[in-house]
């Protein structure tokens, strides 16, 4: 059970990371009303919702074949974490996954080698992280000066020009923080890893910001469109009405109207 648990978790990340490169991809298409887009309306969508599968499949076979634990990795944890051991816990009935570069040769001490089976799983996880980033970043980007080219050459309404600048600087906040908060967390990790400088600490960073992501995500759109803004703040006085239980009287007039606030 512990084996899944583990390997689903990193399967839903390979999953994730997918699901954020498709999202930019949309949003660039939507933008352009790129040709493309009528493949979302085929047959063909099936071939875009193959990715983020894929992508968690590979996260999930590297973890299960690739980056397991062993002898050389359960001698590591015995040496340097023996609070481990404290409570009868045996190192071998243990279940975790993770790249260990530098093993120790069985017969030394202090010698150790490069681990090239880890160094491939790395590869392949490291190349999905970074596939992951170049096409938010590069699709981000398009899509940025798309939208800047659209407001400039738009002759719409001032409120639509408005609400266009709106979703722009939303998109740009958008691109930065699954890059902050899913891939650098990750990568940092795979790097201090491969020089031998890592922390437990950047393992906790990494579970923190991953399940903060959800609910940052949203923050730009609620927070820089106005509407959503607005609509954010009439639910806060709503809820502040029910909890103080004020009543609101609202006496229409010919040109405003006028609001009397009873406390009860």
């Amino acid at each position: 059970m512990a084996c899944c648990s583990v390997l689903f978790y990193g399967g839903f990340y390979g999953i994730t990371l997918a699901i954020l490169a498709l999202h930019f991809i949309y949003r660039f298409l939507s933008i352009t009303n790129n040709r493309h887009l009528n493949s979302f309306n085929s047959w063909k969508i099936i071939l875009w919702f193959m990715g983020p599968p894929i992508s968690g499949i590979i996260f999930m076979l590297t973890g299960a074949f690739i980056m397991s634990s062993n002898g050389d990795s359960d001698r590591f944890l015995s040496e340097n974490y023996p609070t481990l051991l404290g409570n009868e816990t045996k190192i071998e009935d243990l279940y975790y996954v993770g790249p260990f570069f530098w093993p120790k040769y069985n017969n030394f001490t202090t010698d150790q080698y490069f681990n090239w089976r880890t160094a491939g799983g790395a590869m392949i996880v490291m190349g999905l992280i970074s596939l992951s980033i170049a096409i938010m970043v590069y699709f981000g980007v398009k899509g940025y000066r798309s939208m800047n080219k659209l407001i400039a050459q738009s002759n719409s309404s001032q409120k639509f020009r408005s609400v266009q600048k709106q979703l722009f600087n939303a998109l740009v906040l958008q691109t930065f923080i699954p890059v902050l908060l899913m891939h650098i967390p990750a990568s940092a990790i795979y790097f201090t890893i491969f020089f031998d400088k890592c922390t437990e600490y950047l393992g906790k960073i990494f579970t923190l910001t991953v399940a903060m992501y959800p609910t940052f995500n949203p923050l730009p759109t609620i927070f820089i469109v106005k509407n959503y803004r607005n609509a954010l703040k009439d639910s806060l006085i709503c809820v502040e009405d029910a909890v103080l239980r004020r009543s609101r009287t609202v006496h229409p007039s010919s040109t405003a109207y006028s609001v009397n606030t009873q406390v009860s």
